[in-house]
């Protein structure tokens, strides 16, 4: 009888019944403990799968807003919208660093997005102040799930006695260079897909950034000279 379970078990995880129910006859059942690790692989590589075409699917829905925008506020606006959507995220807003070096520049707020609409909010860090301008200068990825009673930033103001649970901070880097930081907040905990999505989408925000700023740089030359 315990064969037959055995190989009905077999049966139901090659015809993808992945979520069947079986419960070995003792640890020395090699073949049934066998099943059961081969079934647990499986949903394994199906759950990572699922988790790269969600990432992948939303890289490609953010190359489409990026390729849609030359302006820093219209491409902020939009890209954050987007990824508080996508990730369930409360809040959100985007940092552009004006100035040519991380010593004198500042990182400024310009766009921001809560409750599924644009917020008229404004921020400024320099480098290394608070905790945008500290994932600035450390150049690396700020996870919070205790966030302080005095943060001011997109967490001031906007939700009362409701606090947020947790806050994901992304510097935007290329060519070896802080461009921008994207900021969200949740009242859950953002999940490693969250995190490892907003990182990928970072990379290419960060190069359209600094495409548009050097175009703005080009075309501020050009009237110059023109006058």
């Amino acid at each position: 009888r315990s064969l037959q379970r055995t190989a009905s078990f077999a049966h139901q995880i090659g015809d993808g019944k992945l979520d069947a129910s079986f419960k070995p006859i003792s640890e020395k059942d090699a073949l049934g403990n066998a099943l059961i690790n081969m079934r647990d692989n499986i949903q394994n590589a199906e759950k990572r799968d699922d988790e790269r075409n969600w990432i992948v699917t939303g890289v490609a829905e953010i190359g489409e807003i990026l390729r849609s925008h030359d302006q820093l506020e219209e491409l902020g606006d939009a890209v954050v919208a987007y990824v508080c959507q996508k990730i369930n995220a409360i809040q959100g807003a985007f940092y552009v660093v004006d100035g040519e070096n991380e010593g004198g520049a500042v990182i400024e707020m310009k766009a921001s997005y809560a409750y599924n609409k644009k917020k008229y909010l404004s921020n400024t860090f320099k480098f290394a102040e608070g905790l945008v301008g500290q994932a600035a200068a450390e150049r690396d990825t700020l996870i919070r799930t205790e966030i302080p009673y005095d943060y001011v930033t997109i967490t001031s103001g906007l939700l009362g006695d409701q606090r947020p649970e947790s806050l994901l901070i992304v510097p935007l880097i290329t060519n070896e260079q802080v461009f921008g930081v994207l900021e969200f907040a949740a009242f859950e905990r953002f999940s490693s897909r969250d995190v490892k999505f907003v990182e990928e989408i970072s990379l290419i925000t960060a190069r359209t950034v600094f495409n548009i700023k050097v175009n703005e740089r080009t075309r501020r030359l050009l009237a110059e000279s023109q006058q």
